[in-house]
């Protein structure tokens, strides 16, 4: 077990990777300290879906519900709300500094950051964003049974609109410039609209229509966009791990990042 100052091992970031590297680390009796900024990447979500057990459970049950099996063990410390400012290495491991001015020492480091989506330009997008608008068809496509669906999108539209023909009644596509897939999505009755999305309407929950910077409106009940990602933080880049070109961090078959990890002084 670590000292008064220094923890075997800060896990940052509390969405389920971070909770339940900090249960398992607490298992092997190593003391944790688990840092969470409460920014997970689902929290737009009302439900999430696939899970056996918890079908329908929203994000925020999901978490607190972890969050009580993690407070049973008395080897993990929780900070909410830290938002972590720097990182570096010390004489005995990790230097964490918090935007409070805190700061934790810690032995070994876990990055649960995550990514976040990178959100389209369009107004009352994120009004929206969980409820009927949707990145995912495996989490959310079900829920389109029935319903008239609007794809956008700027990359891979064309395959991502036809795996939604499992669930949705219509499909439109809108597309800033005309390809040479627009023509194979109409004959699978996939309809094809050339224009630039720049605000959805409707009320909380009820989308009703996409408008385009041409003033025509499309009409539809759900809304799936693809979305690039980015990391969460920089943290990764403060400590000098290896990325790689997209901008993921490198790790080795143990998830184990290129910067080396500390062990206690000896005694």
């Amino acid at each position: 077990m670590a000292d008064d100052t220094t923890f075997d091992i800060a896990v940052v970031g509390g969405g389920p990777a971070g909770l339940a590297a900090s249960m398992w680390a607490a298992r092997y009796r190593r003391s944790v300290m688990l840092l969470d900024a409460g920014e997970q990447r689902n929290r737009w979500a009302d439900a999430t879906h696939g899970y056996l057990g918890l079908d329908g459970f929203s994000p925020r049950e999901l978490i607190e519900s972890a969050r009580r099996e993690v407070s049973s063990y008395p080897e993990i410390n929780v900070r909410n709300t830290a938002r972590v400012a720097t990182v570096g290495r010390g004489r005995s491991g990790f230097e964490i500094r918090l935007d409070d001015g805190s700061e934790v020492g810690a032995l070994r480091l876990i990055l649960a950051t995550g990514v976040r989506d990178t959100f389209p330009s369009i107004d009352r997008f994120e009004e929206f964003f969980g409820t009927n608008v949707f990145s995912c068809p495996s989490c959310d496509g079900y829920e389109a049974q029935g319903k008239s669906v609007a794809v956008i999108g700027d990359r891979d539209v064309a395959p991502f609109a036809v795996g939604l023909l499992d669930w949705a009644t219509s499909i439109t596509v809108i597309v800033d410039t005309p390809d040479e897939d627009l023509g194979a999505l109409e004959q699978l009755g996939i309809r094809a609209v050339v224009g630039e999305p720049i605000c959805l309407t409707g009320e909380p929950a009820q989308l009703r229509s996409i408008r385009l910077r041409s003033g025509d409106e499309v009409s539809c009940e759900m809304m799936f966009c693809t979305m690039g990602h980015e990391q969460q933080s920089d943290l990764p880049r403060q400590l000098g791990c290896e990325m790689s070109s997209e901008g993921c961090v490198l790790v080795d078959d143990h998830c184990a990042t290129s910067v080396s990890t500390c062990t206690r002084p000896a005694t």
